[in-house]
């Protein structure tokens, strides 16, 4: 499902108009119309309109909500990358290629 369509479904699930969504969110119903139809793929209006609409805004842009985007970690993986994120590039690459070489011992072995 397009941005387009989600935003149509939105906004009709709403009972809005086109018209009436323009004036609540404050983007122009040419915009709209843009993206419902296609002609448009991408907006920088789409929190106003999320916001109007009563919907995630991550949902409309991408069809995946927060809640789904969202991934537990355990305390250990949540250690790694705190880590990880002190390490310059170069250093990422060391230890992403010494995590790889584990992984594949390990599957060698089963």
């Amino acid at each position: 499902m397009s941005v387009g369509q989600r935003l149509r479904q939105a906004r009709k699930a709403a009972n809005m108009t086109q018209v009436t969504l323009a004036q609540v969110s404050g983007v122009m119903q040419a915009r709209i119309t843009a993206l419902e139809t296609g002609v448009q793929e991408k907006s920088v209006f789409l929190p106003e309109l999320a916001l109007a609409l009563g919907v995630d805004v991550s949902w409309l842009a991408t069809g995946i909500t927060q809640e789904e985007r969202a991934i537990e970690l355990t305390a250990v993986e949540q250690e790694i990358l705190e880590l990880l994120r002190k390490l310059s590039p170069e250093e990422h690459a060391r230890e992403i290629a010494y995590m790889q070489k584990l992984v594949s011992q390990k599957s060698s072995l089963i």
